[in-house]
């Protein structure tokens, strides 16, 4: 690791220069770029992920950001090496995070049968029409969201799926509740 380091840290000048012509979208500056840098970069990673795979995902997330953000590296701030590294273990400590979230309750198979007793009891006729006419994972993402108060990338990490994935899900859940409440209302209420 310590001579990857010091490749990293003798080549300044062409690293920077690279960033710069990865920021014109240059992809074979960018092939030299993850050449000279991703074993250093892995050799950093792999001790705090401790599993080769995921820091394989992580390294690659870093350079899907550094393709995508190359433009705003500015070298008066930092050092290119300096300026990857960062990304880097931003990626590591987010992944981290995310591995450490609480489980999320397991999907309901059919009816209302995976739902705490006690949303059973509180909850209006509405609220359970609503829940009972919802698809399964949309229901257990919103139970699970409601009653663990995990996030939507929590679940989603969890579940091992995308977090767009999941917040699809609340966002749905929450506007076919919102209509169940809604149309009781307006059934309720006695028109003039």
């Amino acid at each position: 690791m310590i001579s990857q380091d010091n490749a990293m840290s003798d080549s300044n000048g062409l690293l920077a220069d690279l960033l710069a012509r990865t920021a014109l979208r240059d992809t074979q500056a960018f092939h030299r770029l993850y050449e000279l840098t991703a074993p250093a970069l892995y050799a950093v990673l792999l001790p705090l992920v401790r599993g080769s795979a995921v820091a394989e995902a992580i390294l690659q997330e870093c350079y899907i950001a550094v393709w995508l953000h190359a433009g705003s590296y500015v070298p008066a701030i930092s050092r290119p090496a300096t300026w990857l590294l960062s990304i880097a273990r931003h990626r590591a400590f987010d992944y981290l995070r995310s591995a450490v979230a609480p489980p999320a309750p397991a999907p309901a198979e059919a009816g209302l049968a995976g739902l705490p007793a006690r949303l059973e009891q509180v909850q209006p006729p509405a609220l359970r029409t609503g829940l009972a006419a919802m698809d399964a994972n949309v229901r257990a993402s919103l139970v699970a969201a409601y009653f663990t108060g995990a996030t939507a990338q929590q679940l989603a990490a969890q579940r091992t799926l995308p977090s767009a994935t999941v917040t699809g899900w609340l966002r749905r859940g929450l506007q076919q509740l919102r209509q169940a409440v809604d149309g009781a209302a307006e059934t309720r209420t006695p028109r003039p």
